[in-house]
């Protein structure tokens, strides 16, 4: 289970790793807002690579926010990035999204929005939320909500990055921050879990592979069902799905299961979402 959530550390490695390879002096910040409050772009120079790296701040009102980003400009160089910046930034619904991207790689949520508010001293960051590459900004604002990914539990002792859970949740802005719609999103995942309760049901012993025994496709099914159920407040059901798993799985498996499902608060903003403000401010 450790050498599962040592692998998925290196897969996010390599996820960040070509866009991290941009090397030379970094070029003068670039003005792309100065009201409500500022937002500047910092490049890096690519060294002759298609990513470029920047740094987009957000600030005012002595709070700043930092966002690292990797953008492809396969030619036209740095003016072409600082052209695709500029078109994935914007106001939707007196809401400011900034899309980032981590590069290329397989992490779950390596296309992300960040979504401020403007406060009274300067911008409120909300949340960092799941988004679609290519498609500008805001494509997480839907129906007058939020759409977001549980991306928590991409790296896990339980499972690998394949058998790893993971859920939309719908969101609400209320009173500067971003709240849980429990209703919405279980609405959103039922069929996925009427899907994985099948799963379960055609899984409850281990499987066998290159001589060895496995319980990953015994546990994720069981894992996702148990973790959507909690983050919609549906704790009865959650503590069912929970049990009904430690008495499929073996004791160790069964306890850290059930570990991982108590840390979920249900219509908490996961914890891969959060944007908080630069150390210092």
């Amino acid at each position: 289970m450790r050498a599962a959530a040592g692998f998925l550390l290196l897969a996010a490695v390599i996820a960040v790793g070509p866009a991290c390879a941009a090397r030379g002096a970094g070029a003068p910040p670039v003005l792309l807002q100065s009201k409500p409050f500022r937002v500047e772009a910092t490049f890096e120079d690519s060294g002759g690579l298609p990513w470029f790296m920047a740094e987009i701040t957000v600030s005012g009102g002595g709070r700043s926010y930092v966002l690292p980003t990797a953008i492809r400009a396969d030619s036209g160089g740095s003016a072409a990035a600082l052209g695709e910046l500029r078109r994935s930034m914007g106001w939707k619904d007196d809401f400011f999204f900034v899309r980032t991207s981590c590069g290329p790689g397989n992490a779950w949520k390596c296309v992300n929005e960040a979504v401020f508010e403007s406060g009274d001293n300067g911008p409120v960051g909300l949340g960092r939320l799941s988004a679609r590459a290519g498609e500008g900004y805001a494509t997480c604002r839907v129906n007058g909500a939020f759409l977001d990914f549980d991306a928590d539990f991409e790296i896990n002792d339980l499972t690998s990055h394949a058998g790893a859970p993971g859920f939309d949740v719908v969101l609400l802005g209320k009173d500067g921050r971003l709240v849980g719609d429990p209703g919405a999103t279980w609405a959103r995942n039922e069929r996925r879990f009427a899907a994985n309760d099948s799963l379960a049901h055609a899984h409850v012993g281990p499987q066998s592979s290159g001589g060895r025994e496995f319980w990953e496709p015994a546990i994720t099914p069981r894992l996702e069902n148990a973790l959507i159920a909690k983050w919609c407040g549906r704790e009865s059901l959650a503590d069912s799905v929970v049990a009904e798993a430690r008495g499929v799985l073996p004791g160790e498996i069964g306890a850290a299961f059930a570990k991982l499902v108590a840390t979920v608060e249900p219509g908490a903003l996961p914890r891969t979402s959060r944007l908080l403000p630069s150390p210092g401010e």
